[in-house]
C-alpha cells in the first residue's frame, strides 16, 4: 500500500508539471491519473491507449502511437503516446523543469513543447543539458523572453554556434524560436548544438556563411640533400611530394621556418609567402618573370607575355577541427635558350605536379624533385638566369651545381578560426 501510495504522488507530480490536461506515454507504459469527479469515462480512440477505472484513480496505459483523449465529464485529459526516445527526452525535460519557475513542459498533438517565460539564460542552458543528445524537432521551446533575457539567451546560443564555426546564425524568438542558416552543411552543424535547446533550423542562401579561413605558410628554400635523408624526405627521381614527419629536438614540422633552416645550416630560404585563403576557395603564389611573344595574323598583330618562374597553387577544403583537404598544384619553369624558336623566341623547361592531402592537424608537405641538377648544368651558363627571383640564387648556388642540395618546396596549411573581431588560430 505505501509503494502504491509513493508511485501515486510521483505520477501526480508528473502530471502537475507537465500540463493539467495532457501527459506524454510510451507504449506499454502505465500512468495512474486522480480524478475529482465521477461519471462515465468517454476515450476518443482506444487503439491508442487502455483505461481501467480503479476508484479514486483511472490507469491509462499507452498501447500505439497516437494521440487520445480522456473525458470523466467536464474533465479533460489529452494522451499523446510516443515512441520510447521521444519519452526519456519528456522524462529528463521533466526533471530539468522540475525546480524552475516559470517553465512549463507540456505533450500536445504528439509534440513535446516548453512554454510559459524564461526567467533565466541559466535555465535554458540547463534544458539543453538534460538532453545533450536531442535529435532535431525532439521538443519545441516555446516561452516568451524578457528582454534582457533575450540579450542573455542570444549570446548563449552564439557561443555554441561559434564552437562548431558558425558565426553568421539569424535567431528569432516568437511562439517557436527558429534559426536561420546559410547552406545545408551549416544547417546540419547548426542543428547538433541547437536542438537541445528545442530550436529549429532553417536554412536561407540570403545569409551570410563564414567558412573557417586556411592560412598557408610556403617556403621556398634551397636544403642540403642531407637533411632531407634525415628527415624521411624521399628524394625522388620523378617529382613528388611528402609529409614531414614531427621533427626532432622538441620541433614540430609546423615550426620549420627561416630561422630554424638556416640558423641550424640546412639550406637556405628563397622565398617565404603566406597566403589566407576561403575554405573551399583557391589561392595562388608566383615568383618569376615574364617574356614577350609576338603573335601576327593577316588582320593585326599582337603581343602575348608568357610567365615563367615558380607557381604554386593552393585550394583547401577546411572544418573547424582543424581538419583540411588540400589539392597542390606546383609549376616551376625556367628559359631554354638552346631551344629558340625561329623569331628567337626561348623554350621553357616546365616541370609540374598535382597532388592532394587529407591532413587531420597541421603538418607540412614536402614538394621536392621540380629541378633536376643534370638540368642545371644545362642551363646555368644563361645569360640573365641568375637574376631570376627564387632560381636565380639556386643556379648560382654552387652546392646546387654539385648536386649537394635541392629545391624544395615546403607547404604548412592551417586552419583559421572566424572570430567577431579577429582570427585566432586554431591549435594544431
Amino acid at each position: 500500500m505505501t509503494r502504491f501510495f509513493a508511485l501515486f504522488i510521483f505520477i501526480f507530480a508528473i502530471q502537475v508539471h507537465a500540463s493539467d490536461d495532457s501527459i506524454a506515454l510510451s507504449i506499454g507504459r502505465s500512468v495512474l491519473w486522480p480524478v475529482s469527479e465521477r461519471g462515465s469515462i468517454a476515450v476518443s480512440n482506444g487503439a491508442v491507449i487502455r483505461v481501467a477505472d480503479q476508484g479514486s484513480v483511472i490507469r491509462i496505459t499507452g498501447m500505439k502511437l497516437g494521440v487520445s483523449v480522456v473525458r470523466i465529464g467536464l474533465i479533460r485529459l489529452e494522451v499523446n503516446v510516443v515512441s520510447e526516445s521521444a519519452y526519456r527526452v519528456f522524462e529528463s525535460l521533466h526533471a530539468a523543469l522540475e525546480n524552475r519557475r516559470g517553465l512549463t513542459l507540456s505533450a500536445s498533438s504528439g509534440q513535446l513543447r516548453i512554454s510559459g517565460r524564461l526567467l533565466r539564460a541559466e535555465d535554458w542552458a540547463a534544458v539543453a543539458a538534460a538532453v545533450p543528445s536531442a535529435g532535431a524537432g525532439a521538443f519545441a521551446f516555446g516561452a516568451a523572453l524578457d528582454p534582457d533575457v533575450v540579450t542573455a539567451a542570444r549570446s548563449l546560443l552564439n557561443e555554441r554556434l561559434k564552437s562548431v564555426g558558425i558565426t553568421s546564425a539569424e535567431i528569432r524568438f516568437g511562439s517557436d524560436v527558429i534559426a536561420t542558416v546559410g547552406s545545408k552543411d551549416l544547417a546540419l552543424r547548426a542543428e547538433k548544438v541547437l536542438s537541445p535547446f528545442g530550436i529549429r533550423v532553417e536554412t536561407n542562401s540570403g545569409v551570410l556563411a563564414l567558412e573557417p579561413m586556411v592560412r598557408v605558410r610556403i617556403l621556398v628554400a634551397e636544403v642540403k640533400k642531407s637533411f632531407l635523408r634525415r628527415y624521411g624526405v624521399q628524394l625522388p627521381e620523378a617529382i613528388g611530394g611528402t609529409l614531414m614527419p614531427d621533427l626532432s629536438l622538441g620541433l614540430k614540422s609546423a615550426d620549420l621556418s627561416v630561422q630554424m633552416l638556416e640558423q641550424n645550416g640546412w639550406g637556405r630560404v628563397l622565398a617565404s609567402p603566406n597566403l589566407l585563403c576561403r575554405s573551399g576557395k583557391e589561392a595562388e603564389f608566383m615568383a618569376g618573370g615574364e617574356f614577350p611573344i609576338a603573335v601576327s595574323s593577316f588582320r593585326a598583330s599582337e603581343v602575348v607575355w608568357k610567365s615563367y618562374g615558380v607557381r604554386l597553387h593552393v585550394k583547401p577544403l577546411a572544418d573547424v577541427s582543424g581538419r583540411m583537404s588540400i589539392a597542390i598544384e606546383t609549376e616551376v619553369s625556367e628559359l631554354d635558350d638552346a631551344h629558340k624558336s625561329k623569331d628567337q623566341i626561348p623554350g621553357l623547361f616546365t616541370n609540374k605536379m598535382q597532388t592532394h592531402f587529407d591532413l587531420a592537424r597541421t603538418r607540412t608537405i614536402a614538394l621536392s624533385g621540380l629541378i633536376k641538377s643534370g638540368q642545371s648544368k644545362h642551363t646555368s651558363g644563361l645569360p640573365g638566369l641568375s637574376s631570376l627571383p627564387i632560381l636565380g640564387p639556386l643556379f648560382s648556388s654552387r652546392e646546387f651545381k654539385d648536386e649537394q642540395s635541392e629545391l624544395v618546396i615546403f607547404v604548412t596549411p592551417e586552419v583559421m578560426k572566424v572570430d567577431d573581431d579577429a582570427a585566432s588560430e586554431v591549435a594544431p
